[in-house]
């Protein structure tokens, strides 16, 4: 119940800060045109080194997040920072806590985030937030790997179909020229693909216990190796990306 109420206080919150801020705080908005742009490419790489791992998760789910809000709110239950549908703080976990709270400060110092109302419970990602390199990699790449996670958790058990093999192939040539990342190398080669006969066991009750296929199939840990490496790829490209 707890949990419940904290969702609908959040996205209660969410919508008024959109409804009732179309405009960013002037005070604060000034603030961030007194930096130029010159300034700004100087500092970046800085910047960039200075960032700890959770402000670059946080700031990378805040850039995809359809309306560039994070919400950082204390309940009963304790501190939650959510954007793009996640919560990142361990409510109630005071270590978990705290490291978001200064993955947000990092955020708003660095000007990448700025506060939006006067309570200090929502910001917005600012231009220069949006730019930031390797937030932008780094996002794509999550993306990438939530993406063929996901494909991998809905593989079906035993030897894969072909129609299978050729769904993850898609996904590795639109991510590829999403990322910029090449994975090629993850491709299920020809010779991976074996073709059977078509073959229907039963079960103890003399019911249908599982069909096979003639056409090509591919084995299934040998898939799974090559869903692996691609998302350990992703993962690396992210990080060599950020650390620039």
């Amino acid at each position: 119940m707890l949990t419940t109420f904290r969702e609908k206080l959040t996205r209660h919150l969410a919508q008024t800060v959109i409804r009732d801020f179309p405009t960013i705080s002037r005070a604060i908005s000034q603030e961030n045109q007194k930096i130029p742009e010159s300034d700004v490419t100087s500092h970046e790489t800085h910047r960039r080194r200075n960032l700890s791992n959770e402000a670059i998760q946080l700031l990378s789910q805040a850039t995809i997040d359809p309306n560039g809000i994070i919400l950082m709110v204390t309940t009963f239950g304790g501190l939650s920072v959510e954007t793009n549908g996640k919560n990142f703080a361990e409510s109630g976990n005071a270590r978990s806590e705290a490291s978001w709270r200064a993955a947000i400060q990092e955020l708003v110092g660095n000007g990448y985030i700025q506060q939006r109302d006067q309570n200090g419970q929502v910001f917005s990602v600012t231009n220069v937030g949006y730019k930031f390199e390797g937030a932008d990699r780094s996002s794509s790449a999550q993306i990438a790997i939530e993406r063929l996670t996901r494909f991998k958790e809905n593989m079906p058990k035993g030897d894969i179909e072909e129609r299978f093999v050729n769904a993850y192939h898609e996904i590795l040539s639109e991510e590829q020229n999403r990322t910029g990342v090449d994975l090629s190398k993850f491709v299920v080669p020809p010779s991976e693909l074996k073709l059977r006969r078509g073959i229907t066991s039963f079960d103890e009750w003399e019911e249908v216990k599982e069909t096979s296929w003639d056409g090509p199939y591919c084995n299934r840990n040998f898939l799974m190796m090559k869903i692996d490496d691609a998302i350990i790829a992703l993962r690396s490209a992210s990080s060599v990306s950020v650390a620039r």
